[in-house]
């Protein structure tokens, strides 16, 4: 994949959707683990495996995006960053309506530190990143 003048490969606005977008992906990839285990039917199965597909397609199109080559244990650590993060997310707004703020802040501080290092396992340092916009 080449990147063209409109992407900038440090464009932090990018490098944020694509956490999102992962995030999700694998949010849905553990609610079909949670349904194949509850149910043990294996149209679960069957979807759990489409959605690891997607999943992975989806992190190698990060990772093109980004001009980087995954290293070491660079691919695993990106999914289970981003599935951490989602859990604290999810986690998080389960106790805005009892208003336990401090285990809230906690979440967020430990959310805030898995995009650091999905910034980083993509080459994003202070040095080189961008606020120019990809869009």
């Amino acid at each position: 994949m080449v990147i063209e003048d409109k992407i900038n490969e440090k464009d932090v606005g990018l490098a944020k959707d694509y956490f999102e977008l992962l995030k999700q992906i694998c949010g849905y990839e553990t609610h079909c683990h949670d349904d194949f285990v509850n149910t043990f039917n294996e149209k679960y199965l069957k979807e759990w495996e489409s959605v690891r597909i997607i999943r992975s397609d989806l992190m190698d199109v990060c990772f093109k995006l980004f001009n980087v080559v995954p290293q070491d244990e660079s691919w695993c650590k990106m999914k289970h960053i981003c599935s951490t993060a989602m859990h604290c997310q999810e986690n998080a707004v389960r106790l805005i309506k009892n208003g336990l703020y401090d285990a809230i802040r906690v979440l967020a501080e430990k959310h805030k530190e898995c995009y650091i290092s999905f910034l980083n396992l993509l080459g994003v340092t202070e040095d080189n990143i961008s606020n120019e916009s990809s869009a």
